[in-house]
């Protein structure tokens, strides 16, 4: 009979710094409800960070995946199956402070390139939005007392230095960690007196004693972590109003100002914010314009045939959420004019908040940077479509035909960029492309 040799525990605290969007398969508020446990607050499953940890070290190529957190062969005609349990306990990310988290509902609509709704393409979901903390543990069972690779505590690195994502739309913006903290502690159960103190041991108590995990921690907002990781990032600054619409439902009073019939999409707390999904819509119909191909298999921002739903492809470039900062909201009302009278039409007012004069962080990154780098062709086109963002000929969100959603790009990994009016396209687009090939290489 195998004997346990030593347990190893690691317990990891992370911040959710991208809203999270993980579906429960219900549908009973929203098209795509949160998974929550039994007390009604949302949570990630142990199996979603195994899945997503073993995907990210067999991309890392760390050693003896599949033999510490198991694998299952598939019987042929010459060989037969096989299957190796796994030596790694994942547990359930609970929320630390679940009364604090905030849970609110998207929208979310697929747009022709002519920013039309597609018929049949919207639905909404319910997310949670950033700013919470969560804790997970993970256990390993050491079996031999010669072995001596530490593999759970690559694990543990993954999480401080590789930017984890997890849910569903990682690729555009949701589901991001950061400011991650890992404690240790393991038991050399070969030893008499370190029994006891396994079994005293309490995993999920606060006044249990930690050992401090000695490894540099993943900070998203440090650009030379986001360099590192193979990220663009992008400094921009407003040069008009923003109109990603969320629709409400509120009702004015009479004394009060009028309650818009549209607003800029915000946090609860107010921050308005720009979906990866907007950034990845403009961006992908600009590059299309430059010659890329984004209809099949090969196509950078990912594939689905819509005939056959098992072909899909995801997605290898990342586009972030954006928050605005140092703006103000501005309420706007108008009205539709009949084109022959020069009068107004009947009921065609509308009140819209939108948001000005902010500035806001873009970060894009490249799934694929440790084996394949961003085609030649796919660097160029995305170079071209930031300079049309920098000069104003790509505008994103919607209302764009009056002047919203433009920007101006402040700098690029932190090389600063002259406003439009004081510097030549070709040589900001130079600038930008040689960015985006030392980043993307």
């Amino acid at each position: 009979m195998t004997k346990i040799k030593k347990k190893q525990y690691y317990k990891i605290q992370f911040k959710l710094v991208s809203p999270l969007m993980l579906g429960s398969g219900e549908n009973d508020i929203t098209d795509k409800d949160l998974i929550r446990d039994s007390r009604g607050y949302p949570y990630i499953p142990a199996s979603s960070i195994s899945g997503v940890l073993r995907d990210e070290a067999l991309r890392q190529s760390i050693p003896h995946v599949k033999e510490y957190m198991g694998d299952v062969r598939t019987a042929t005609k010459d060989k037969k199956g096989s299957q190796t349990e796994s030596r790694i306990v994942f547990y359930d990310a609970k929320l630390m402070k679940p009364d604090d988290a905030v849970v609110s509902v998207r929208d979310s609509v697929a747009l022709d390139k002519y920013k039309t709704a597609i018929k049949g393409a919207k639905f909404d979901m319910e997310i949670l939005e950033p700013g919470s903390l969560f804790v997970t543990y993970i256990e390993e069972n050491t079996l031999d007392d010669t072995e001596s690779y530490d593999f759970c505590s690559e694990l543990a690195k993954l999480f401080m230095d590789a930017g984890l994502t997890f849910g569903g739309k990682t690729m555009r913006g949701y589901g991001e960690i950061g400011d991650v903290k890992v404690w240790e502690r393991s038991f050399d159960l070969t030893k008499e007196e370190t029994v006891k103190d396994w079994l005293d041991f309490d995993l999920f108590s606060n006044e249990t004693h930690w050992e401090s995990f000695d490894c540099q921690s993943y900070v998203i907002e440090n650009p030379s972590d986001l360099n590192s990781s193979c990220r663009l990032f992008v400094k921009l600054k407003q040069e008009g109003g923003i109109s990603i619409r969320q629709y409400t439902t509120e009702v004015s009073d009479e004394q009060d100002a009028p309650k818009p019939d549209m607003k800029q999409l915000t946090l609860q707390n107010g921050t308005p914010v720009i979906p990866g999904s907007s950034w990845a819509g403009a961006f992908r119909h600009r590059m299309e314009e430059f010659g890329v191909n984004i209809n099949d298999e090969n196509s950078i921002f990912g594939y689905a045939d819509k005939k056959k739903k098992e072909s899909k492809v995801k997605s290898k470039i990342r586009f972030g959420e954006s928050q605005l900062i140092g703006g103000y909201l501005k309420l706007l009302s108008r009205n539709a004019i009949d084109r022959f009278s020069g009068g107004v039409v009947d009921k065609a007012l509308f009140t819209e908040l939108t948001y000005y004069g902010g500035e806001t962080d873009l970060v894009i990154s490249w799934r694929d940077y440790e084996h394949n780098p961003m085609p030649e062709k796919e660097q160029k086109a995305l170079a071209a479509a930031l300079t049309d963002l920098h000069f104003g000929f790509l505008a994103v969100g919607g209302e764009t035909s009056i002047g919203r959603g433009l920007f101006r790009i402040l700098s690029i990994n932190g090389k600063k960029i002259e406003e439009p009016a004081k510097s030549a396209g070709s040589d900001v687009y130079r600038v930008i492309l040689e960015e985006i090939g030392e980043t993307f290489k």
